[in-house]
């Protein structure tokens, strides 16, 4: 009797302390449900702007693209100045995390030589975030082609086709019809215009 009622006792001791060790446990998933869900809850909500930002600058990349110029000409309709299609290609500082390798394949296909390889460094250490730092321009169309074929081992590196200024009757031209040059930074800093600091522009 007195151990049937031993072996009773221990049964139901070991039955409370299981019952004890799973509400333990259940309570510790529930507090762990508890956090999950109170995180995922203030991402997708209080969060959400941010979070929609990102992935959507994942996608999409903004890209400032100069207007083209007009066409000069004389009462005639002779043109003096007029826009001539060409090729560049440039470098975004923010995709670039590895400036050495990148730039001597540039420097291989595009027929760089030193100093350009050392003002293209000192451009991309001094730039801000996304403005471009120009590598060449009047790019030939085969060397352009080799730029874009080679894109995917090129990180940072942008290759635009846009238009310069052409004098038919010569560059002397400019000089009597006016002409324009780069924004200097005191000029950017004065107006803030991100097409101020567009290479090209």
């Amino acid at each position: 009797m007195k151990h049937e009622s031993a072996r009773r006792f221990t049964s139901v001791h070991q039955s409370m302390t299981f019952s004890r060790r799973m509400m333990l446990v259940g309570g510790a998933q529930a507090a762990l449900g508890g956090v999950l869900l109170a995180r995922l809850g203030w991402l997708s909500v209080a969060e959400n702007e941010k979070y929609q930002l990102l992935s959507e600058s994942n996608r999409v990349q903004m890209i400032i693209v100069p207007p083209r110029r007009g066409w000069i000409v004389d009462r005639y309709g002779k043109p003096i100045a007029i826009n001539r299609s060409d090729f560049r290609i440039d470098i975004i500082p923010d995709e670039l995390e590895n400036p050495e390798p990148t730039l001597r394949t540039l420097a291989q296909i595009l027929k760089l030589d030193r100093d350009e390889v050392d003002r293209i460094l000192g451009e991309l250490k001094a730039a801000d975030g996304y403005r471009p730092v120009q590598v060449a321009e009047n790019v030939p169309y085969e060397q352009y082609a080799a730029v874009t074929v080679r894109l995917p081992e090129l990180e940072g590196v942008q290759p635009m086709r846009g238009f310069s200024r052409y004098y038919p009757d010569g560059p002397a031209v400019g000089h009597l019809i006016g002409y324009v040059g780069a924004a200097s930074k005191v000029e950017y800093e004065k107006e803030n215009n991100p097409l101020l600091i567009t290479p090209g522009f």
